[in-house]
């Protein structure tokens, strides 16, 4: 009888595969990437390193980003192939905004979802919802 030694799994591919046991199609996977901010401006988004070696190709002077109902065209900088991995544009800027208007510059950094979704096309998503903290509610004694 032969055996086939069967790979180890990760904890979070392991929670991904649920019950099914099915590996997750490609397009369910996706990069966390983070908000970049100017004051109270939101001006774009900073994908990192790791996420640019793994799911950008070099050859790629621009990419597609689709926003909900939005698609635009988002030129890369020779310095994101350097490590300066931010996407910068002014109708990001005005999308992330309208998701995200009571930002303070003392927040952190708002992570998303950066889904690959064709050859340098990507979707942009909230993670999750973002509430906005309310006072507690007075108790009338």
């Amino acid at each position: 009888m032969n055996f086939v030694t069967l790979p180890r799994f990760s904890a979070s591919l392991m929670h991904r595969l649920g019950s099914s046991g099915r590996i997750p199609a490609r397009a369910d996977w996706h990069m966390v990437v983070k908000t970049l901010h100017l004051g109270r401006r939101v001006t774009g988004v900073e994908v990192g390193v790791v996420n640019v070696r793994r799911y950008f190709s070099q050859e790629a002077a621009e990419i597609e980003l689709l926003l909900d109902h939005l698609q635009i065209q988002c030129g890369l900088t020779p310095g994101f192939w350097q490590g300066d991995t931010a996407i910068c544009d002014p109708r990001l800027s005005a999308w992330l905004e309208s998701k995200y208007s009571g930002f303070h510059p003392s927040d952190p950094p708002i992570p998303l979802a950066l889904i690959p979704s064709g050859k340098n096309c990507f979707r942009l998503r909230p993670i999750a919802p973002r509430f906005k903290s309310s006072p507690a509610p007075a108790n009338p004694a």
